[in-house]
């Protein structure tokens, strides 16, 4: 988990993701902390940006409140993060996951797939 955030958003955190990951049917691979939190730019009202990587079937976003916090989740399969990598497409706000790429912090599961897909979309930012 990421070493320097605040200790209570990192135990919501956790404990998000221990009521979380079970529901996600073991698609769920890799967690990265994106957005504010991410960049230490949060604030009291800040939602907490997560990005689900793993063998979903598509992409989708989702929004969860979780002990009276809003969590966004930007969940897809790697081959989506992956092509967005390589190809460098910021249709429909996919800028998004070009910043998650460049200043996300990994959290939970995979990081060596996490660090190899990082390094495709960073290498020519």
């Amino acid at each position: 988990m990421v070493g320097d955030l605040d200790p209570r958003i990192k135990n919501l955190i956790r404990g998000f993701l221990e009521y979380d990951v079970p529901q996600r049917n073991g698609h769920l691979e890799t967690v990265i902390l994106c957005g504010s939190h991410a960049t230490g730019q949060a604030t009291l009202s800040s939602d907490i940006d997560l990005c689900y990587v793993g063998s979903f079937p598509t992409f989708k976003r989702e929004n969860i409140v979780f002990q009276g916090k809003d969590f966004e989740l930007m969940v897809a399969p790697w081959s989506w993060y992956e092509n967005v990598a390589s190809e460098r497409k910021y249709v429909n706000n996919i800028g998004t996951p070009m910043v998650m790429l460049a200043q996300g912090r990994y959290v939970w599961g995979n990081s060596d797939k996490w660090v190899a897909l990082q390094k495709t979309g960073t290498g020519n930012l």
